[in-house]
């Protein structure tokens, strides 16, 4: 395979995708206020089928004043990882916004998504999306959905694995339908 799979970790602000994929690269919560710098993105190695895949995970600016960088990062990746906090309901709503501009840089090419609904630590009583509004929304679009937690840890591991071998399955596809010998030109007989 040509390129690394890769997955680009989108959602508004105050979600917790930093937090996330840092709980994903260290198994720790950090807080510590780190600033997102111009084109964050980290190695990460997998199993998938005994085999070790090194991976990117990306992290998407989500700025028009970075609209370039963005549009490398959408370009690059092969799957996303949509984050929503479940006591933010504006961000699970910005679903369609993000969809949008997943459409826009990626044109034909194929791609994934993965929903991360995110803070699930928190009470009930902090909750401002009824969990079967996400997850009916989310699987009549054939999308999976993990309920994660970085303070917590949950599901983390399990949702970064299973978006970044949908991104290797998809590119291993394309490798393999780019390998097949095309048909030879057949004459017309009249």
């Amino acid at each position: 395979m040509e390129n690394s799979p890769s997955v680009l970790v989108i959602g508004m602000g105050g979600v917790g995708k930093q937090r996330l994929v840092y709980r994903c690269l260290t198994n720790r919560f950090i807080d510590d206020g780190y600033l997102v710098s111009l084109e964050d993105q980290w190695g990460h190695c997998i199993q998938i089928n005994g085999q070790t895949i090194n991976t990117k995970i990306m992290l998407a600016l989500n700025s028009n004043e970075y609209e370039m960088i963005d549009l490398n990062m959408y370009s690059r990746a092969n799957c996303f990882i949509f984050v929503f906090s479940v006591d933010i309901y504006g961000s699970f709503k910005e679903y369609n916004s993000f969809l949008e501009r997943i459409k826009k840089y990626k044109q034909e090419k194929k791609y994934r998504i993965v929903a991360f609904a995110n803070k699930t630590d928190l009470n009930d009583g902090h909750w401002n999306i009824e969990r079967n509004e996400y997850l009916s929304f989310f699987r009549a679009r054939g999308i999976t959905v993990f309920e994660t937690s970085a303070l917590k840890g949950d599901c983390v591991n399990d949702g970064f694995c299973y978006a970044l071998t949908e991104s290797y399955n998809l590119l291993r596809r394309e490798s393999e339908k780019a390998k097949r010998p095309k048909p030879k030109d057949m004459c017309l007989i009249q």
